[in-house]
């Protein structure tokens, strides 16, 4: 063993220098250069095949890696070479590294046996674990450490499986369990935690909870995300306090804009991908946003602002040099080099890329077909550029009143691929006499801040020179169109109605007519042209609710173009009436004290607005009757409510100002009949979400049912590759999946059992025993666990194989066993 680590450490470092040197260097075709290249010593061929997590030690050069059944690893060359970090983490699940972060001279590593500490580079040592000191109030945190968070202000916070959120107020040394009734079901796996002071959010596998007292209590916010979704990671924007991130499995992205009341999804280019890790990067008015999914790593740019930044606009980053590592688990920018990434896959390790920035290589062009005259038209071509890929070009016509780039000015609303040269009376709009050119701005998908945006400019056209008043409009006797709106109500224009351009005038005249719809914020300012709508009617569409239109209409001659002015704007558009996609939600038990939770469901528009009532109605579901100044999402069940039955009103509106459509009235489901809080004998309260007023005399508490339903195994297989066995499988719930792996053996058959060695004559029997027990927490639907070949000083050596899986749920059912078989060579 110790002439093969040296062999690997020996390969380690001549990549590492290799990487080294690729840093430093300039060209596009080295590796790592818009290309992605392994990391050296963190990959499958050094036992580190699943990256779950990065993160950043003391001194910043110091970089760790978790790993899922291999430990961590740590780099103290700022993640130019890597190599095992994991005396200490001797238990099975202490492999198993869900998050590492580092404080002070100490780093620490949240695992599937629990929390663990290193300081000052030394081994791991467990923290906080052990015999609890007592059953009823244990300070010990023996469970899963899936997240933890250091509040600013508050205490520490443990995020586990199956157990909720833990609390320390000593640095770790003792922890506080989930108080009963805190809001958060009991058994609850929380994937992810973030906050701001006591504003704490948790991603878990019901959804969003939030909390406003440093996860003491919660409630969850998960307005606007399915009710089925996973939600595994969540992030607080870095500029923008009011602006969060939600990462699911399987339903993409969803963004807060007000503190994780309400959610939207932000998919557009995207899809339905799992998301497991998120970077986000903000410079000027522009935010970048790096999505590691199961299909590699994916890149969004929204708008750098509080309020309304805009929509996110996805597209895959290149996946040369992946291979088939293209499951991503975490993405990072440790690496000092600017526009680096790091990434974490689920099959072959850590990656790097270097974004290379765009450079031109061949300058833009301007060509004026007919002489730089007023009235003709230039075209441009952006020239050729290098760079990583995808490159966006963003062209800008500029008018000069010299050969100087200190004398020119951009042309408002010029960025086509054309430009007709025009005269007009202020001479500052006027280009006769004046020169002109094509300015061409690159962009590709360089992490911020860095050199997002280099210019190239093409050569000076002119001086413009005077065109007889010849081009259509261009005398007196010219005006705008004017707006027909072609329905029962032309004073109220609504999506579905079509507008008409008419009554306009060209002196001279055109030949052709030309026409361009404009979409106009709600004032008829920021105007800007509708791709596609270049005809005499415009039929309204939903992308116009709540704004106004105009129309431009040109015209064309034997001596060139000529636009008429911009017609006036029409009244703001009527949307159509809120739309719900998938109803309001009730959960919660219908429990003196405990606490009801009303969901509006998913709508339609990005505009719905929603007002919330809580109405009490009889046993029988009727004689509903709002309830007093309830209008939150959550409604704590009082001692009057007994008997009765409860239920959320829900109020959508798509544009209240205008009260126009009216608003459309949807209610949640309504609860079961109110009982009183069960009342159980000596000890402890039972669970539930607080400890509500004295019982209420009545019938006999009816026991909450346990969960009796065993969860099920769908299909299972196995696929082997360089970094062990992966064992796939579906499963009806979350739970614990157990895979033990049992290796067959030669035996020979003798009275009807089968026994150990060979027998001539005998008849050939295998024995299986067991070599390896992996124990995973797995979530409802596809789960896929990687057995890995080396485990400590257990190796899978050749031969025949089987893997029985099994699955128990958070009440400790069972599933039935499944078996996959499988060789190694």
């Amino acid at each position: 063993m110790g002439e093969s680590w040296r062999r690997r450490r020996r390969t380690a470092v001549l990549a590492a220098a290799t990487a080294a040197a690729l840093l430093g260097a300039a060209p596009a075709a080295q590796a790592g250069l818009s290309t992605w290249t392994p990391l050296p010593g963190l990959g499958a061929a050094f036992g580190a095949d699943w990256v779950r997590t990065y993160a950043t030690g003391t001194p910043p050069t110091t970089l760790y890696a978790g790993t899922e059944g291999d430990g961590v690893f740590r780099s103290i060359t700022g993640g130019l070479e890597w190599e095992p970090f994991s005396d200490g983490l001797d238990a099975p699940a202490a492999r198993d590294v869900r998050v590492v972060f580092s404080s002070g001279g100490a780093a620490y590593a949240g695992t599937g046996a629990g929390l663990y500490r290193s300081v000052g580079g030394g081994a791991w040592t467990p923290v906080a674990q052990g015999p609890e000191d007592d059953p009823r109030n244990p300070r010990k945190l023996n469970a899963s450490v899936q997240a933890v968070l250091d509040t600013i202000g508050g205490p520490l916070l443990a995020g586990t499986a199956f157990r909720g959120v833990f609390r320390s107020t000593d640095g770790g040394a003792t922890w506080t369990p989930p108080a009963p009734g805190n809001g958060m079901p009991a058994g609850e796996t929380v994937w992810s935690l973030t906050g701001i002071g006591p504003l704490v959010f948790a991603a878990t596998g019901s959804g969003v909870y939030r909390s406003f007292d440093y996860g003491a209590s919660w409630s969850l916010a998960s307005d606007g995300i399915p009710g089925s979704a996973t939600v595994l990671r969540v992030i607080g924007d870095g500029t923008n306090p009011n602006i969060t991130y939600a990462a699911t499995g399987g339903d993409g992205i969803f963004r807060s804009l007000d503190l994780g009341l309400t959610w939207a999804p932000i998919n557009n280019g995207l899809g339905n991908l799992t998301v497991r890790g998120i970077q986000q990067f903000s410079t000027g008015e522009t935010t970048r946003l790096y999505a590691a999914t199961g299909d590699g790593l994916w890149t969004g740019t929204t708008g750098n602002r509080p309020i309304l930044p805009g929509a996110v606009r996805w597209r895959s980053v290149t996946q040369t040099g992946l291979g088939d590592a293209k499951i991503m688990w975490a993405v990072s920018s440790f690496l000092t080099t600017p526009g680096t990434l790091l990434v974490g896959t689920q099959s072959n390790g850590g990656f790097w890329l270097t974004f290379e920035p765009p450079s031109n290589s061949g300058r833009p062009t301007a060509t004026a077909f007919g002489g730089p005259v007023v009235g003709k038209t230039l075209i441009g071509s952006a020239g050729t550029w290098e760079g990583t890929p995808t490159i966006t070009l963003t062209r800008q016509w500029q008018r000069c009143t010299a050969r100087s780039d200190n004398a020119c000015r951009d042309i408002p609303g010029e960025d086509g691929v054309g430009y007709t040269m025009r005269r007009d009376g202020e001479s500052a709009r006027s280009d006769q006499g004046k020169y002109l050119r094509l300015k061409v701005t690159a962009e590709n998908d360089f992490p911020a801040p860095g050199p997002l945006t280099p210019t190239a400019y093409s050569d000076f056209v002119g001086p413009v020179t005077a065109n007889p008043n010849s081009l259509p409009g261009a005398e007196n006797g010219s005006y705008a169109a004017s707006i027909r709106v072609l329905s029962s109500d032309p004073s109220l224009p609504r999506v579905g109605d079509t507008l008409q351009a008419h009554s306009w005038n060209f002196n001279p005249a055109a030949t052709r007519t030309y026409f361009q719809w404009l979409r106009c914020d709600a004032d008829g300012n920021s105007c800007l042209p509708i791709p596609g709508a270049d005809a005499p009617t415009y039929k309204l569409v939903t992308a116009d609710a709540a704004l106004r239109l105009r129309v431009q209409v040109s015209g064309s001659n034997a001596d060139g173009a000529g636009f008429l002015p911009v017609s006036g704007y029409t009244f703001p558009i009527i949307p159509d009436p809120a739309t719900s996609v998938t109803p309001p939600t009730l959960a919660g038990q219908a429990v003196v004290g405990s606490t009801l939770v009303g969901g509006v469901g998913t709508w339609k528009s990005e505009k719905t607005t929603w007002e919330r009532r809580w109405e009490l109605c009889e046993a029988d579901g009727n004689g509903c009757n709002p309830v007093l100044n309830e209008t939150l999402p959550g409604y704590v069940v009082r001692p009057g409510d007994l008997g009765k039955r409860l239920r959320m009103r829900v109020l959508a509106d798509v544009n209240k100002s205008y009260e126009l459509p009216a608003a459309v009235e949807l209610f949640t489901p309504l609860s079961a009949v109110v009982i009183p809080a069960p009342v159980v004998g000596g000890g402890d309260p039972p669970p539930g979400p607080g400890p509500g007023p004295a019982p209420v005399p009545g019938p006999a508490p009816v026991p909450p049912a346990r969960d009796t339903t065993r969860p099920t195994l769908g299909r299972a297989g196995s696929r082997v590759t360089r970094a062990g066995v992966v064992v796939s499988a579906t499963t009806s719930e979350a739970g614990t999946l157990t895979i033990v792996v049992q290796r067959g053996v030669a035996g020979h058959r003798a009275r009807g059992r089968c026994r150990a060695g060979r027998r001539r004559g005998a008849k050939a029997c295998t024995i299986w025993k067991t070599v390896r027990t992996v124990r995973r927490a797995v979530g409802s639907g596809s789960a896929k666990v990687t057995v890995p070949r080396r485990a400590g000083k257990s190796r899978l050596g050749r031969g025949s194989y089987r893997a029985q899986l099994v699955v128990r749920d958070a009440a400790g059912n069972r599933s039935t066993t499944k078996i996959v078989t499988f060789r190694l060579r």
